[in-house]
């Protein structure tokens, strides 16, 4: 078996993805979206004689710049766990940075191959879907100190509060795999792309952010995603449950079929809102680390 490295996506490469993951669209298209990423580190291909067995993507992340992170393609109905051992092998040593593999069930073997490899599982993200349609509660109106995100964003001094406040909670709950520093424009940016900020929900007690639910299009129009939500100090995480139902309250008048959310597994403040709320488990993302 010979592992060769290629500076621009090969087309064999190419249509090896294609051919193994023609019955996982999603998959191959995220993988070939890294082969042509500014940010990719190399393409690798595991094969025998002409014979292509795996192919790797190297790639960095902007806001996790202390990994590399991988895509890995190789054809999940016949073994291949000594070669997907002696690809990980290999690519350890071209990197000086850990790697970081998020995969999912699909990828059984690979995942036996990290655990047996002394790789770390960091996170555990399980995809929600939430069919607001089936659940019912009482109309409930919201106190005063609970202020859309429109309004928030009007006021400088609270804005700033709530970027810093969503700065520190992502933060805290990515650890394992630390954030970059970035100035508060930057987050303000990527916090601010695709929410719907007259549904997203701010708590404000005397003057000062201590609680946020921020809800984002989603992949259609009859559908919401539930991204970031946090509080500044315990005694305000019940308002948490508060806010979503809410915000269900909201969908359902809308139109809204389904809220997807995803639930990480280090992030606390999801944990305790997705924790009694009727959902459907989708799919399961694991964060493998090496060290």
């Amino acid at each position: 078996m010979k592992i060769v490295r290629h500076e621009t996506p090969h087309r064999d490469s190419i249509k090896f993805i294609d051919t193994v993951f023609s019955d996982h669209i999603d998959l191959q298209s995220d993988i070939k979206r890294t082969l042509t990423s500014h940010l990719n580190k190399g393409t690798f291909s595991l094969h025998q004689n002409s014979d292509f067995r795996i192919v790797a993507s190297a790639f960095q992340s902007i806001w996790h710049p202390t990994c590399i992170y991988m895509q890995v393609a190789y054809n999940f109905t016949r073994s291949n766990k000594l070669e997907l051992h002696e690809m990980l092998t290999y690519l350890q040593t071209r990197f000086e940075q850990p790697l970081m593999f998020k995969i999912d069930d699909r990828f059984e073997q690979l995942c036996s191959i990290l655990t047996e490899s002394n790789y770390h599982r960091i996170r555990q993200t399980n995809i929600c879907s939430i069919d607001v349609r089936t659940i019912h509660m009482k109309e409930m109106s919201l106190p005063n100190n609970i202020l859309t995100l429109q309004e928030v964003r009007r006021l400088p001094f609270l804005n700033n509060q709530f970027i810093l406040l969503c700065k520190d909670v992502y933060t805290n709950t990515h650890l394992d795999n630390p954030v970059a520093d970035f100035p508060l424009t930057v987050w303000t940016n990527m916090i601010m792309t695709g929410v719907l900020d007259e549904i997203s929900s701010v708590l404000v007690v005397d003057g000062v952010v201590r609680a946020f639910s921020l809800m984002y299009e989603g992949d259609n129009q009859e559908s919401w995603e539930l991204g970031w939500n946090g509080v500044a100090s315990e005694e305000a995480l019940s308002i948490l449950k508060n806010l979503l139902d809410h915000q269900i309250q909201i969908g359902q008048r809308l139109g809204i079929h389904t809220i997807e959310k995803e639930n990480d597994s280090t992030d606390p403040f999801s944990q305790y809102v997705m924790k009694d709320i009727p959902h459907t488990l989708t799919n399961t993302i694991y964060s493998y680390k090496g060290w």
